[in-house]
């Protein structure tokens, strides 16, 4: 994962493509704002972009108003490898891999699915006042596709209210979640059926614009329809777990803990 990011009064753009521009198993996220700053990300998955063209990687940054320094991150399952600040533009090869090291997939699978949840960030269970301070966690699905004609090779997707601020729409958000950390995830192969059963909840989802988040209808509520069409398994955001506070008990409010809770129970791990 190659992460950009720099501040709003600057203007920098990241790109990853093969030497004859494709980008097979590389998914560029637009710029998204994070907390005052702008941010642009790439996923790059090894096997899927090297195995589908056999071509180099290359990175390029387009210094377009360097009125301040971006920051360059590396990262392998949110272990940092490489940072580097700079102001200027920059183009270099990321990798090369001989064809003959691609793993063969004939196992029916076109990619995996994950379902991921991050309780508030305090580590107190929901009650009233974690609401009122927005500090409620949050659930997502990422998916990762193993075939180089896939037409995103990894994303992730959950919804949010637009009071989180940074330019976050209300409804289905993509990509806001690459680089953050669960408490919990779980992660299942899926075939051609079961992605096409995932895209169609997303598309649902989508094309309910700002209806797809309210407080009953939120993040854990289409983690869980996303995960549960792809896979069958059902998760519950509702469960009342030990101690759980009068909003789960007797409103019955979707909630991270609470998903938190059953994901554990499904053999969810950190």
């Amino acid at each position: 994962m190659l992460s950009l990011e720099w501040p709003q009064d600057s203007q920098y753009a990241l790109d990853v493509r093969d030497q004859r521009g494709g980008q097979a198993g590389v998914t560029v996220t637009p710029v998204l704002q994070f907390v005052g700053k702008n941010r642009q990300t790439a996923a790059v998955l090894p096997d899927v972009a090297m195995c589908g063209n056999g071509a180099s990687l290359h990175l390029v940054i387009d210094a377009q108003q360097p009125v301040r320094a971006a920051t360059l991150t590396v990262t392998k399952e949110h272990e940092t490898l490489y940072r580097q600040t700079l102001d200027a533009s920059l183009e270099l090869k990321l990798l090369d891999l001989d064809q003959a090291a691609c793993p063969s997939r004939q196992d029916g699978y076109v990619g995996e699915i994950t379902i991921a949840v991050a309780q508030p960030a305090n580590g107190a269970t929901l009650s009233w006042s974690n609401l009122i301070r927005e500090d409620v966690g949050h659930a997502w699905i990422e998916f990762r596709a193993w075939s180089p004609q896939a037409p995103v090779a990894f994303a992730t997707a959950g919804t949010y209210s637009g009071l989180v601020g940074d330019g976050v729409s209300t409804g289905i958000n993509f990509f806001r979640e690459i680089g953050r950390t669960p408490d919990l995830r779980k992660t299942a192969p899926v075939n051609a059926d079961q992605w096409a059963r995932l895209t169609a909840v997303i598309d649902d989802y989508a094309a309910q614009g700002t209806s797809a988040w309210t407080p009953w209808h939120n993040c854990t509520d289409f983690a869980t329809a996303a995960w549960r069409a792809a896979t069958g398994e059902t998760l519950s955001a509702t469960l009342v777990y030990p101690d759980a506070p009068w909003e789960v008990t007797k409103l019955g409010l979707p909630n991270t803990v609470s998903l938190y809770h059953s994901l554990l129970a499904a053999g969810g791990v950190p």
